[in-house]
């Protein structure tokens, strides 16, 4: 499925002996749906540097060796508390894959290995 090959496609292109490489760094996101489509959001704490009082949906970075599903479940356990049954495939789908460079290339500036600061790319998962 094009899932699988996403995944596999990822994991092989984003690590090195088994580690995650240093850019691009992979994480995910999970929406989380009730059955009357409700969505689950966090608030981030107010001291954050990045995006304080923003209310977000569930996510993190994958761990080495870990699937992306797990991770997308480990995070919701980490973040709220819910355990979420990622055996039942039918109800948990990537939707889409965002990737975010920074900084990305302005005025004709190519963008290479030094300049990157942060390259993340992060699948975005429904559960329902």
């Amino acid at each position: 499925t094009h899932q699988q090959y996403a995944e596999q496609y990822l994991h092989k292109h984003l690590s090195v002996n088994g580690k995650q490489a240093v850019y691009p760094k992979l994480a995910t996101v999970i929406i989380v749906m009730d059955s009357e489509n409700n969505i689950l959001l966090t608030r981030r704490h107010s001291q954050l540097r990045s995006f304080p009082n923003c209310f977000v949906v569930p996510g993190g970075s994958v761990d080495a060796g870990e699937t992306m599903q797990c991770a997308a479940k480990r995070e919701v356990w980490e973040e709220v508390g819910i355990d979420i049954d990622v055996k039942e495939q039918q109800h948990m789908q990537m939707v889409a894959i965002w990737e975010s460079v920074f900084p990305d290339s302005r005025a004709n500036e190519t963008v290479t290995g030094s300049t990157i600061r942060y390259h993340h790319i992060v699948p975005i998962w429904v559960y329902q």
